[in-house]
């Protein structure tokens, strides 16, 4: 704004002094008025100007702004509309992955319930038809077996015939009225077999089964047959009677049923026979303890299962002036013998056959006549390690020792012996003997 400067008083412009009227008053004061008024124009429109100016400025200031805002504002909008965008992409791209997931389990899920389905109706359709074939069987297996029964009816009671129906046997020439229940009553036999009904047979003219053997003791056969579980046979029979017919059971397969220890006795009798010949008290005596030990038990908790209770036979073999004694066990036999050192021992065949010394088994009761097993002391077995119970053996008292431990033999401590069958002092070899010891005590020297 421009300064006003004061307006020269009236009275004195252009150097003049003096009053002045009215009009000049007025026209001074018009002039003033207008100079004022210009002035004042000229201040409002410098002033307007520089409001517009500053006002273009800020116009052109606040525009620059809210041009810079915009862009600002479009930069931030495109930035978060760009990752609004990354976002919805990957979004949608997980979506994606998940339908394709689900889409695939969602397959896979109905493959293996399809699959189940069918392997289900598979294992059934098998099941049913495995129930089908069962049954078929099963129904073919009740009319076999139906059938069978009553063949096995028919059978029995053709059977039933069959056995109780009279038959007659020519034996050697000497006639026999029996049936064939007797004739097949004991299993496992010549005559069970030849009559079972399996083979056929054939009536000669006289309308009787022939066999070519010595009828004259085939009734104590029979009356065996008829009677197996108490049969006694007659004591008025003579040695050779009796061996004839133990000939005759032997070959219908009857011999140790009828006449059971039968071998036994004969080496008994044989025994002291022998004795008896030879006519000393030592000899007699000791086939007399022998007679009457044919057959025996030992018994021990000592030894292995095997060994622990053992049934001994006497047999008609002699091993160093002694008879031998046969046990059955599994997987062959086992034999008592005299040693080459007077001891009585158990070993196997082949120990036997070599006269091994100690064998398995041996009693240390050294003596140098021939002893009879049940004679001998009970405390003084010895076994090895084969044949003992290792925690026996372990705690066992050893007997002899050898280069090697396994080779010692343990005390047995106890070795029970029970005779099951010997000749008794009725049976005439027995009486022979006993008679004849009786006759050499009574005589003394002189």
């Amino acid at each position: 704004m421009l300064p006003i400067e004061p307006v020269p008083d009236a009275d004195m412009r252009d150097g003049v002094t003096g009053p002045r009227n009215e009009e000049e008053e007025e026209e001074e004061e018009e002039e003033e008025e207008a100079a004022l008024r210009d002035a004042l124009q000229d201040a409002v429109n410098m002033s307007m100007k520089a409001v517009r100016k500053k006002g273009e400025e800020e116009k052109v200031r606040m525009l620059t702004a809210v041009t810079a805002a915009g862009a600002r504002v479009t930069a931030e909008a495109e930035a978060e509309a760009a990752k609004l965008t990354a976002v919805a992409k990957a979004q949608a791209k997980a979506t994606r992955a998940s339908a394709v997931e689900f889409t695939a389990g969602a397959k896979a899920s109905a493959a293996k319930l399809m699959a189940e389905a069918e392997a289900k109706a598979k294992a059934t359709g098998a099941a049913a038809a495995k129930v089908t074939a069962e049954a078929a069987k099963m129904k073919r297996v009740v009319e076999e077996d139906r059938a069978g029964l009553k063949a096995e009816i028919e059978s029995m009671e053709g059977a039933h015939v069959f056995e109780n129906s009279a038959v007659l046997l020519d034996v050697g020439g000497h006639k026999f009225t029996t049936s064939r229940l007797t004739l097949t009553s004991v299993a496992d036999t010549m005559l069970a077999s030849k009559f079972s009904g399996r083979y056929p047979l054939t009536l000669n003219a006289e309308g009787a089964y022939f066999i070519d053997r010595d009828g004259r003791h085939f009734h104590h056969i029979l009356n065996f047959l008829r009677d197996s579980g108490s049969f006694e046979l007659s004591s008025d029979l003579t040695e050779g009677q009796i061996k004839e017919l133990a000939k005759e059971l032997e070959y219908y397969g009857l011999l140790d049923r009828a006449m059971p220890y039968h071998a036994q006795k004969q080496v008994g009798r044989a025994l002291l026979q022998s004795a008896c010949l030879d006519g000393t008290k030592r000899v007699l005596k000791t086939a007399l303890a022998q007679a009457r030990a044919l057959v025996f038990k030992t018994k021990t908790s000592f030894l292995k299962k095997k060994y622990q209770a053992l049934r001994w036979v006497v047999t008609d073999r002699v091993k160093n002036g002694s008879p031998v004694w046969t046990a059955p066990v599994e997987g062959g036999e086992l034999f008592m013998y005299r040693s080459t050192r007077k001891r009585m021992t158990v070993g196997s065949e082949s120990q036997y056959a070599a006269g091994c010394a100690f064998g398995d088994i041996f009693n240390d009761e050294k003596t140098d006549e021939v002893a009879t097993p049940t004679d001998l002391p009970s405390d003084m077995w010895t076994s090895n390690a084969r044949v003992t119970l290792p925690a026996q053996y372990a705690l066992a008292e050893m007997l002899i020792s050898h280069s090697s431990r396994s080779c010692d033999f343990a005390c047995v401590p106890k070795m029970y012996i029970t005779t099951v069958y010997g000749l008794d002092d009725g049976e005439p070899a027995m009486a022979a003997a006993l008679r004849q010891l009786a006759a050499l005590n009574r005589s003394r020297p002189k």
